[in-house]
């Protein structure tokens, strides 16, 4: 998912841009989104990496992914024991 190694692959243009300005309390930046119909076609907007909640949203990402794929594989699994229990004709063991 664009990150190996925690750098962020920039393969395709990013959606958001920042805006610099100077106010009396100092410099601020903003981001604004760039085309709001754009979406990021594959893995995350590399301009998370600068974003002050980065570490928090990269830890969910990566924690909610792994979940993911964890039961995909446990469910996967189970098939294929069911499938091996069948072929073998062992339908106690079902």
């Amino acid at each position: 998912y664009n990150e190996i190694f925690s750098l962020p692959m920039g393969l395709f243009k990013s959606n958001w841009a920042y805006d610099d300005y100077i106010t009396p309390t100092g410099p601020h930046s903003d981001a604004h989104q760039v085309d709001p119909n754009y979406c990021y076609p594959f893995g995350v907007d590399p301009l998370w990496k600068g974003s002050k909640n980065e570490l928090d949203y990269y830890n969910s990402l990566k924690m909610k992914l792994s979940v993911i794929l964890g039961v995909t594989q446990m469910t996967l699994g189970i098939c294929l024991s069911l499938l091996n229990y069948r072929f073998f004709n062992e339908k106690k063991r079902i």
